[in-house]
């Protein structure tokens, strides 16, 4: 489970990765939600400035943002959803 918002006027593409909202598991088929983030992060669609041809990773299936990912992290603040 993941939620990903584009915003482009930006360049940006907000990532949360897990459940979003950062509640505790209700159910036991919830995998990997005791590692969600429970904020979106911010990261800069053009960190690489267009050079990369493969598909490159933000993050591990585990929630660890990669290598690329923390150079591609944008400026702005980390947002937490409301509600």
């Amino acid at each position: 489970m993941s939620a990903e918002i584009m915003q482009p006027s930006a360049r940006l593409f907000w990532y949360a990765y897990g459940w979003p909202c950062g509640q505790p598991p209700e159910h036991g088929d919830q995998i990997y939600q005791d590692k969600s983030w429970g904020r979106f992060v911010p990261f800069d669609l053009a960190c690489d400035e267009g050079t990369r041809r493969e598909i490159t990773s933000i993050t591990t299936t585990e929630g660890a943002i990669t290598s690329f990912g923390l150079a591609c992290q944008a400026a702005q603040e980390a947002a937490t959803p409301v509600g």
